[in-house]
C-alpha cells in the first residue's frame, strides 16, 4: 500500500485545489458515520453490481447523499462503515453438544428464495467496491419470525458449539469469495444481535461451563461472544474484531439497565472477556428529541450505558471503544417511555389510541425527524463517558419497503425510494433550519399506513400510497467527482496519509 501512497496523495492534493459550490453549512457528525440496514436491500443500494436492476432510485438517492455529505461536511457525514445482519446457521452448524462435529449446512437458510450466504457475499462485494468498510451482525434464525425466511429445520438461536460452527462457516466462506472476487473480506463481527429481543433464554446449553438455568438470554449471548472468541483465535489468527452486546433499544432504554448489566458482568467476570468493542441501539435518544419539539438533544440512554461500559475497565485496562450501531427516527417507534419517563406524541392517526408512542413524535412531522438527525450526528459527542469513546454511530435504514407490513420505518428516505426525508438533507449537511423549510427534504414525511406505531394492518384510515415522485438525480458531472473525491480520501485514510481539507 506504501507504493501507492505518493500517488494518492498527488492525488488528493490536486482534487483539494478544486473549488466547489458554496452550500448552506450543516451540523457535522462528532464520530464516523456508518449505515445499518436489511442485508437483502444494501446491497444494489451501495453499489450497481451484476443482477442490480438498472433503474435503481435507491442507489442514486445513496450516491446523491455521498456526495452532498462531501460538498458540505468535507466527508464528515459521508457514509464509511456499513452493516448487516445473517443468521448464525447461514452457512454451517453442528449438534447441540460440546465438541460435535462442525457440518455445512445442508439447507441453507434463504430470504424469500435467496439463500443468506449469497446476500451477505453481495453485501460484502458492493460494500468494498463502494469504498466502504463492512460489519456483519450474526443473528437469531429468522424462521421463527418471517414465514419464507430462514430455516425451520434449525433452532431459532443456537447452543454453544452450534453458533461456534456457524460463526466459523460464516467467516470462511466470506474469505473464500472475497478471495475469489479481489476485494479484502470482511474482517468486522457483531457477534449476537438483540439478544433479549431474540428471546435467546437458555438456548445456548450446554456451554463449556455447564447448563445455564431459564432465561439467562444475556448470560446465553455472552457465551456466543466466546465462541466467536474461540474461532477468531484457533481459525483465523485474531484478525477479526468481535463487537459485543449489541443490546436492543429496549434494553438501552431501561434507566435500571437490567439486561446489559447482565451480559456485561457476565462476560467480564465470569467469563473473564474484556472486549475491545461494544456496540447498543439507542433508538430512543432520537425519539425522544423531538419529544419536547424545541432542538433539545437528548443522551440520557446513550450516556448510562457509555458510563457503565466504562466503569468495567480499571485503570489497568485500555477503555474499549464503543459502536452505535443502530439508531435512527424511527417514526413507528412504539415506545411510550424514555428512561422512565412517559412521552409520547398524538400522531392524528384516527385508530391510534393512547398512550401515544414516541413515533408519534416524528411520524409526518419533518422537525421532529431534523431534530433526531442532528441528535444522531451529536450522539457520540453527548453520550461518551470521555472524549472519543463512541468512533462510530450507524443510522439504521436507508429506505423502508413500500407495501410491507414490517411495523418499522426508520428511513432516511420515504418508503419505496419516494424520495427524501428531513433527517436525509440534516445528515448530508443541510442545517436544520433549511432542511424544515426546503421541499426537496419533505417528500413522504409520514409512515405507510401498514407501518403505521399503532399495528394495525389494513389502518381504517389509511388512504391509497402516493405515486414516488420525480426527484433529482445526483447531477453529473458535479456528482461524479464528488464521489471520486470521497473514495480518494477513503484510500488515503487507509494508506495512513488522513483526510484532505475541504477546499
Amino acid at each position: 500500500m506504501k507504493r501507492s501512497s505518493p500517488r494518492i496523495a498527488a492525488l488528493l492534493a490536486a482534487v483539494a485545489c478544486v473549488s466547489f459550490p458554496a452550500a448552506a453549512p450543516g451540523q457535522q457528525a462528532s464520530a464516523g458515520v456508518g449505515l445499518s440496514d436489511s442485508v437483502a436491500a444494501l446491497g444494489c443500494t451501495l453499489y450497481l453490481l451484476d443482477g442490480c436492476p438498472a433503474a435503481n432510485p435507491g442507489h442514486l438517492l445513496f450516491e446523491r447523499y455521498q456526495a452532498l455529505a462531501v460538498d458540505r461536511t468535507g466527508g464528515a457525514n459521508a457514509f464509511l462503515y456499513v452493516r448487516a445482519g445473517i443468521p448464525w446457521d447461514s452457512a454451517g452448524t453442528s449438534a447441540a453438544a460440546i465438541g460435535s462435529a462442525c457440518v455445512d449446512e445442508n439447507h441453507l437458510p434463504d430470504y424469500y428464495g435467496t439463500p443468506w450466504m449469497t446476500l451477505a457475499e453481495n453485501y460484502a462485494l458492493a460494500a468494498r467496491r463502494a469504498g466502504l468498510d463492512p460489519l456483519i451482525a450474526i443473528t437469531t434464525n429468522t424462521a421463527a419470525r418471517y414465514p419464507g425466511a430462514g430455516n425451520a429445520e434449525d433452532p431459532a438461536n443456537p447452543s454453544a458449539n452450534q453458533y461456534f460452527c456457524g460463526f466459523r462457516a460464516i467467516v470462511s466462506t466470506l474469505d473464500a469469495f472475497a478471495t475469489r472476487h479481489g476485494v479484502a473480506p470482511p474482517t468486522e463481527y457483531e457477534t449476537y444481535d438483540e439478544p433479549d429481543g431474540a428471546k435467546v433464554n437458555n438456548a445456548c446449553n450446554p456451554t463449556p461451563a455447564g447448563n445455564l438455568p431459564p432465561h439467562q438470554a444475556e448470560q446465553c449471548a455472552g457465551w456466543y461472544y466466546y465462541e466467536a472468541d474461540l474461532a477468531n483465535r484457533t481459525q483465523f489468527g485474531r484478525r477479526l474484531i468481535l463487537v459485543a452486546l449489541s443490546a436492543d433499544g429496549d434494553s438501552a432504554n431501561d434507566p435500571n439497565l437490567i439486561a446489559i448489566k447482565a451480559y456485561a458482568s457476565y462476560l467480564t467476570g465470569t467469563i473473564g472477556l474484556y472486549p475491545a468493542v461494544w456496540s447498543f441501539h439507542p433508538y430512543e435518544d432520537l425519539s425522544a428529541t423531538a419529544y419536547p419539539d424545541d432542538g433539545t438533544l437528548t443522551h440520557d440512554d446513550t450516556a448510562t450505558v457509555s458510563a457503565f461500559i466504562a466503569a468495567l475497565y480499571r485503570s489497568a485496562r485500555a477503555q474499549p471503544s464503543i459502536w452505535l450501531t443502530e439508531a435512527a427516527a424511527q417514526i413507528t417507534d412504539p415506545v411510550t417511555r424514555y428512561f422512565g419517563r412517559p412521552e409520547g406524541c398524538d400522531d392524528r392517526e384516527a385508530d391510534d389510541p393512547a398512550p401515544y408512542g414516541l413515533g408519534g413524535c416524528l411520524d409526518g412531522n419533518p422537525k421532529g425527524q431534523a431534530y433526531a438527525a442532528a441528535d444522531f450526528l451529536d450522539l457520540p459527542r453527548s453520550g461518551s463517558a470521555f472524549p472519543g469513546q463512541i468512533t462510530r454511530v450507524y443510522w439504521h435504514q436507508f429506505g423502508s419497503l413500500a407495501a410491507h407490513p414490517t411495523t418499522w420505518d426508520s428511513g432516511l428516505v420515504a418508503p419505496g425510494d419516494a424520495g427524501e426525508r428531513a433527517s436525509y438533507c440534516v445528515l448530508s449537511g443541510e442545517s436544520v433550519a433549511l432542511a424544515v423549510t426546503d421541499p426537496e427534504c419533505d417528500r413522504t414525511a409520514a409512515a405507510e399506513d401498514a407501518q403505521d406505531s399503532a399495528r394495525t394492518y389494513p389502518e381504517p384510515d389509511g388512504g391509497p400510497d402516493l405515486p414516488r415522485p420525480d426527484f433529482r438525480a445526483c447531477p453529473q458531472p458535479w456528482c461524479g467527482f464528488n464521489l471520486l473525491r470521497l473514495r480518494l480520501t477513503q484510500m488515503g485514510r487507509q494508506a495512513g496519509l488522513g483526510t484532505i481539507a475541504r477546499a
